[in-house]
C-alpha cells in the first residue's frame, strides 16, 4: 500500500486514526500498540501478502535469539541471529547475482535460482532487527521482553517498506511512552501534506522527463542527456525526501519520532558532507554497525581508506544487486578518499558556490549509475552528456518535454532543494501566524489529490530497494 494510493488517503489511514484516537483516550499503550500491530499487518499485507510470513518469522526468531543474549549462550544466539538475518537478505536479494556471475565466470549459462520475486522492506527491517540485535548484544539498550513491542517496531507500517531505517535504540522509549496530542497531530498532518505535494507536484512529473529520456535506445544529444540526469537528480531526491516527510509526519500522529532522512544534499559543499545529508538513517547505520567497529579512522591511513570503500561497497549493495549499484557505491568511496587525500583542504580554500558546483557534478554524475539498465548503457549515456558520443541522434520531440509545465515544476524542484521554502514559511508563521502557513497547505495538498486522481500511479523509486 503507497501513502499516494487512494485506498491509504481514504479508506485506511482516516479509519487507523479515528480508531487510534478513540483508544488514546482510555490511555491503553497496550491496546494502541495492538491496533498499530494490527494496522501495519494490513498495510504491509496489502502489497506483499506472500511475505507477510516471513517478516513475521524474522520478528519471532530474532525475539527469542534476543532473549537468548541474557543466557550463558550469549554469543551464539548472536552469531545465530546475524547468520539468520544476513542469510535471508542474501537469498532473497542476491542469490541470482551471485549465481549469474559465478556461472559467468565458470563459463556456464546463468539460470535464476530463485524466481518468487523480492519481499517487500527486505533491505529495511533487515537493517532495523540487526541494530536490535547488535545493540542489544552490546548492552545499549534493553533485551525487549515484550514480544509485541519488538513486533511493533519492526512492523510499524510508516516505515516497514522505505524507512527510514530507525534503530531500535531511538524507538525504544516511544514504544513504551509516547505523546499523540493536538499538537504532535498537527505537525504530523502538516509534515505529511509538504512530503504528499513533493511527490505529486515534483518527484512525478520530473520523472516522466527523465524516464522519456532514459528510455531512448542508442545515441541521444548533449543537451537531452543533461535535461534527462539533472530531472533524474531531482525526481529521487524528491521522491525519497517525501515519503521521509510522510513516514516522519505519520510518526508524530500517533506518537513517534522516526529518524530524520534527507537534509537538503544538494546544497552540501563536499562529497563527505552530501552523505550526512543524504539518506541520513542508512548512513549513520553503516557508520554505527560497520564502519566504527572496524576501525572507522582511528587505524592509520591505508585502514582508513579500505574501510571507506567497504562500507561504500555494502552501500551501493544495499540498493540492488547490481554492478550498477556497485559501481555507484565505489565512485563515492573513491571521491570520499580523494577528499581525505587533500580534495577537501582545497574545497575550503575555494569560494562555496565552487565547491557546490563540484559537489553537484559528482553526484549528478553518479545518478547516472544508478538510473541506467546497465554499466553498458551508463557508458554511453555519460559519453552523450559529455558531447563523445557520435552518429544519429534519437529523434525526440523537444516540446513533448520542454513545455511551461515541465519547466515551471523543473525551476520548483530546484527550489525545493534548498532551504527557501523553509525559511519562506517560517516567516509567514512568523508574521501571518501558524494557520496561515497551514491553510496554504492544505490548499496545495487538496489540489494535489485532484491532480493524483487524474494521473497514473508512480511508486516510490525506494521500494524496490
Amino acid at each position: 500500500m503507497s501513502f499516494t494510493s487512494v485506498i491509504f488517503l481514504f479508506v485506511f489511514f482516516p479509519v487507523v486514526l479515528l480508531l487510534f484516537l478513540c483508544i488514546h483516550k482510555w490511555k491503553n499503550i497496550k491496546a494502541e500498540n495492538a491496533l498499530l500491530i494490527l494496522s501495519s499487518v494490513v498495510f504491509y499485507a496489502w502489497g506483499g501478502i506472500r511475505f507477510l510470513l516471513l517478516l513475521f518469522l524474522s520478528v519471532v526468531i530474532n525475539y527469542f535469539l534476543g532473549r537468548g543474549l541474557e543466557g550463558k549462550h550469549k554469543k551464539l544466539c548472536f552469531r545465530l541471529a546475524l547468520i539468520y538475518d544476513l542469510g535471508i537478505l542474501i537469498f532473497f536479494k542476491y542469490i541470482n547475482f551471485i549465481f549469474a556471475n559465478g556461472m559467468k565466470l565458470l563459463g556456464i549459462p546463468p539460470v535464476s535460482v530463485y524466481t518468487a520475486g523480492l519481499p517487500l522492506g527486505i533491505s529495511y527491517f533487515t537493517f532495523q532487527i540487526l541494530s536490535y540485535m547488535i545493540d542489544a548484544y552490546r548492552g545499549k539498550v534493553k533485551i525487549q521482553k515484550n514480544f509485541y513491542s519488538l513486533l511493533l517496531y519492526v512492523f510499524f507500517f510508516p516505515k516497514v517498506i522505505a524507512g527510514p531505517i530507525v534503530k531500535y535504540a531511538d524507538m525504544e522509549g516511544d514504544l513504551e511512552v509516547r505523546i499523540a496530542g493536538t499538537d504532535e497531530i498537527n505537525r504530523g498532518l502538516y509534515r505529511f501534506m509538504i512530503g504528499f505535494c513533493k511527490k505529486i507536484f515534483l518527484a512525478n512529473i520530473m520523472g516522466e522527463v527523465a524516464d522519456a529520456v532514459f528510455g531512448l535506445e542508442g545515441v541521444i544529444n548533449t543537451g537531452f542527456a543533461w535535461m534527462g540526469i539533472l530531472c533524474y537528480s531531482l525526481q529521487i531526491f524528491m521522491d525519497s525526501s517525501s515519503y521521509a516527510d510522510m513516514a516522519i509526519g505519520i510518526g508524530d500522529i500517533f506518537g513517534f519520532h522516526l529518524t530524520e532522512n534527507f537534509d537538503y544534499p544538494y546544497i552540501s559543499k563536499s562529497v563527505k558532507e552530501f552523505w550526512r545529508r543524504w539518506h541520513i538513517s542508512l548512513s549513520s547505520w553503516f557508520r554505527d554497525y560497520v564502519y566504527i567497529p572496524l576501525g572507522g579512522s582511528r587505524k592509520g591511513t591505508f585502514k582508513t581508506y579500505r574501510n571507506l570503500l567497504i562500507v561504500f561497497f555494502l552501500t551501493g549493495l544495499w540498493h540492488g544487486a547490481s554492478w550498477n549499484f556497485i559501481v555507484w557505491g565505489m565512485f563515492y568511496g573513491i571521491f570520499l578518499i580523494a577528499e581525505r587525500i587533500g580534495l577537501d583542504d582545497l574545497l575550503h580554500r575555494l569560494p562555496s558556490v565552487v565547491s557546490r558546483i563540484y559537489t553537484l557534478m559528482v553526484v549528478v554524475v553518479g545518478w547516472v549509475f544508478f538510473r541506467a539498465d546497465n554499466l553498458t548503457k551508463a557508458w554511453i549515456y555519460l559519453k552523450s552528456m559529455f558531447g563523445m558520443n557520435f552518429g544519429d541522434y534519437q529523434v525526440l520531440s523537444i516540446w513533448r518535454l520542454v513545455d511551461f509545465e515541465h519547466i515551471f515544476f523543473f525551476v520548483l524542484a530546484v527550489l525545493a532543494s534548498t532551504p527557501l521554502f523553509k525559511t519562506a514559511g517560517n516567516r509567514i508563521e512568523k508574521y501571518c501566524g501558524i494557520v496561515s502557513k497551514q491553510i496554504v497547505w492544505s490548499i496545495l495538498f487538496f489540489c494535489a489529490i485532484c491532480f493524483m486522481m487524474g494521473s497514473a500511479f508512480n511508486p516510490f523509486i525506494y521500494f524496490k530497494f
